[in-house]
This record gives structure tokens, sequence and C-alpha cells, in this order.
């Protein structure tokens, strides 16, 4: 007979190595699109679909902002440093839905989850 110990046990590890899995998985598709890919697809023509090819792989839901949309969200910011590039801005914005909540909120990389 397994005590509640034991158990509690096992599921942090397999917690912990489905953590560690997702992690492992994400650094490596990161540095396989980043590092190992020609110069001319590390532009937002070749890296706007594969984004969210694997963001709807993984179930998240993807708006890709365009010159129009950015602008009317005021980043200037953001159009100002892309007038320097041949390739027109571009923002991508996952979603994610948890069950049970009906509003999705962005998830922005490298930062904390905010509400907009």
């Amino acid at each position: 007979m397994i005590d509640r110990q034991t158990l509690r046990l096992a599921r942090f590890e397999i917690l912990a190595m489905d953590t560690a899995t997702r992690v492992a998985v994400s650094s490596q598709i990161a540095r396989g699109s980043s590092c190992n890919d020609p110069s001319k697809l590390r532009n937002h023509s070749g890296h706007c679909p594969r984004a969210e090819a694997m963001a709807k792989a993984a179930g998240l839901s993807v708006e890709i902002l365009d010159e129009k949309k950015l602008s009317n969200l005021k980043m200037g910011a953001l159009l100002s440093v892309a007038q320097g590039s041949a390739e027109p801005p571009r923002m991508i914005v996952d979603y994610y839905t948890p069950e049970n909540v009906n509003a999705a909120a962005p998830v922005w990389p490298g930062r904390e989850s905010h509400h907009i």
C-alpha cells in the first residue's frame, strides 16, 4: 500500500518532469528558429507563419498585428523603429484561455502576464 506522502512526491515528480520537458522543447524550438535558420528566414515573413502554426498547435489563439493595427493601438515607438527596416512591422499576440474562464488574456514573453 502506498502512503499519502509517497503519492504526493510521485505527483510532484511527474509535474516537475513535465515542466522540465516543456522548457527543454521550447528552448530547442527557440534556438532552432533563431540560430539555425538562414538569415532570409529570420524576418517577419518567415517567422510569423511558423510562430502562428506553433501557437495554434499548442492550443493558443493567435493574432498578428500589422501596421494599421499597431497604429490604432498607438504603438509609435515600434512603428518608428520599424521605419528603418525593409520589412513591415509585425507583432504576434498569443491568447491563452484556461478552462472555466471566459476572457482571454494576452501572453507577453519575458514579462508577467497582464490583463489589458
